[in-house]
């Protein structure tokens, strides 16, 4: 699993999945109660939805359903990367999603840089030399 979501009232008896995964240092992540809010507040916290003013000074939100597209897309890079496949070049994205994505290959110990002029500024996924 690439993340833990769990009961604080698991989570504090540790049992042996729970060891097991800071172990291997997958995240894990705490719910202080069973209930849709408490899941909604993790997950908006991995995959956060931003607001920016246009022109005519509307705030424009970016789709969540983009995000998560981004994050699969830097993961399956990275799960190729750590498996021996050369660099790998994702999509085009803006700055806020690119920094999602580099902080993603951080937290796999991947190297990651972007290149190219905006529009088409993109994250470079490779393996560390």
């Amino acid at each position: 699993a690439d993340m833990v979501m769990t009961l604080k009232s698991y989570f504090r008896q540790k049992p042996q999945p729970i060891r097991e995964a800071e172990a291997r240092g997958t995240s894990v992540y705490v719910l202080r109660s069973n209930t849709a809010v408490q899941m909604e507040h993790v997950l908006t916290s991995l995959f956060p939805t931003y607001a920016r003013r246009g022109d005519s000074n509307d705030v424009i939100q970016a789709d969540p359903s983009m995000v998560a597209t981004a994050m699969l897309e830097a993961e399956e890079a990275i799960t190729a990367v750590m498996s021996g496949a050369p660099p790998i070049s994702l999509a085009p994205r803006d700055s806020h999603i690119r920094k999602l994505q580099h902080a993603l290959a951080e937290r796999y110990n991947i190297g990651s840089r972007s290149t190219g002029r905006e529009p088409q500024r993109r994250v470079e996924i490779y393996r560390h030399v």
